[in-house]
């Protein structure tokens, strides 16, 4: 059966932050594993949705994508942590 993860917000802060957990632990092996599977995500994101109190103004809550933390390795034990960042005057 398929499974839903959902939280709901009272506010934002000016910057958000997502830590997506890459790594899987495998029950064959009882280790734990780096997930190989690619995730795509948006350039923008409105948070609206998100919110479970009103908000006095219907602005959309829109983040912009400005940086993606990448794990380099082949492993979930080794490897390095590189950060890619949209450089926007």
């Amino acid at each position: 059966m398929d499974a839903t993860r959902y939280t709901a917000y009272n506010t934002f802060p000016p910057v958000l932050h997502f830590s997506i957990l890459r790594f899987v632990y495998d029950l064959t092996s009882m280790e734990r594993k780096k997930s190989k599977h690619t995730i795509n995500f948006p350039l923008s994101l409105d948070m609206n949705q998100f919110l479970v109190i009103e908000r006095q103004t219907t602005d959309p809550l829109i983040y912009d994508l400005r940086g993606v933390l990448l794990h380099k390795g082949a492993s979930a034990y080794h490897g390095h942590y590189e950060a890619q960042v949209f450089d926007v005057l």
